[in-house]
């Protein structure tokens, strides 16, 4: 990236969706290596949860249905 300075990422916070698998577990994962917070939303509290634990900067899980559009802004209410 000649002449571009990258984007700081560190103490940002960053929610994911679908986060407790797959793609969305490896963006979590990439985001909190980069040294970002990370909410983690999915369907399932315990595999949220689980996501959360496993990775290495500070993160939490909480459940989260994006097909229900109040719960899953409320989710996130106050992640920062």
């Amino acid at each position: 990236m000649r002449g571009r300075k990258p984007y700081e990422l560190v103490g940002k916070t960053v929610a994911v969706t679908g986060g407790a698998g797959g793609i969305g577990l490896a963006i979590a994962r990439a985001c909190s290596d980069a040294g970002m917070s990370v909410a983690i939303g999915d369907l399932s509290a315990d595999a949220s949860a689980a996501a959360a634990q496993s990775l290495s900067g500070p993160a939490t899980g909480q459940v989260v249905d994006v097909r229900d559009r109040a719960t899953a802004q409320a989710a996130y209410v106050g992640v920062h």
